[in-house]
């Protein structure tokens, strides 16, 4: 089945790497490259990227950008791709890139924020490797409209810092530059509490993968950003819930299977 694939990268595809044993996802096509007004407000688009299907149905991603009024094509972008039960929200990041000179592109990958359909399982995957597709069918239709030749600079927050580390590693040459905020390279803890529980994340994600695990997450994060609590945004809570979406073993287990390539 057809994978990503850089001619000047030598090294064993991603999938060979990272995989979790899960079918290859299919290719993206079919590229929808209308821009619809976005939520959040009249200088903001977004596009729908049809990625085919897996096991639960039909994928697709969503990339919004920024476009206010007088603004001049340029010669380069940033994208940015969001954490673990997240979506693009931060207007400001937006408008800070765009004052620096440069067309801003956010990324919501398959089943969060505007990409989640209701017969999706939100936020899953078993293989981070699965994203590969996400952030390269971005990149194409950022390219189709700024030029072949165009700049563009990967951003990642949380765990989106983890999954562009990983691409931009697998993918040398393809973007110019790579910014993470608040990467999520390592469990929390040490890599000794990584290494112990990956077994038995394994075990489980064999034996029921979709399973909610116990939540930890006491949802104080969720108030430092939440404006209702006193933070600095207001969002879609369906789409960034608090304290956040269920946890799932084959999700964790791509997650420390990602950590440990890292490492």
């Amino acid at each position: 089945m057809p994978q990503p694939h850089n001619p000047h990268n030598t090294e064993p595809s991603w999938f060979s790497l990272i995989g979790g044993g899960a079918p290859s996802p299919q290719p993206p096509h079919a590229l929808d490259h209308a821009w619809r007004p976005d939520e959040l407000g009249p200088t903001y688009f977004q596009s729908t990227l049809d990625l085919g299907e897996d096991d639960e149905g039909k994928v697709y991603a969503t990339v919004v950008k920024y476009e206010p009024a007088g603004f001049v094509r340029a010669a380069r972008a940033v994208l940015y791709v969001h954490g673990w039960s997240d979506y693009f929200f931060q207007t400001e990041t937006a408008e800070f890139w765009h004052a620096q000179g440069s067309a801003f592109y956010a990324l919501d990958l398959r089943k969060y924020g505007r990409s989640l359909r209701d017969w999706q399982t939100p936020g899953y995957v078993d293989d981070l490797a699965t994203y590969a597709f996400d952030i390269s069918a971005a990149l194409t239709l950022i390219r189709a409209e700024l030029g072949a030749h165009t700049s563009i600079m990967l951003m990642g927050h949380s765990t989106g810092g983890l999954v562009c580390s990983l691409w931009a590693h697998y993918n040398p040459g393809e973007v110019s530059g790579l910014v993470l905020n608040s990467p999520w390279l390592e469990l929390q803890g040490s890599s000794i509490v990584r290494t112990m529980s990956q077994p038995a994340l394994a075990q489980l994600a064999r034996i029921n993968p979709k399973a909610p695990l116990p939540s930890i997450d006491a949802g104080f994060y969720a108030k430092t950003i939440n404006a209702k609590f006193g933070g600095e945004w207001e969002y879609n809570e369906s789409w960034r819930p608090n304290p956040s979406f269920p946890v799932r073993p084959g999700w964790l287990s791509a997650i420390t299977t990602g950590h440990a390539r890292v490492a």
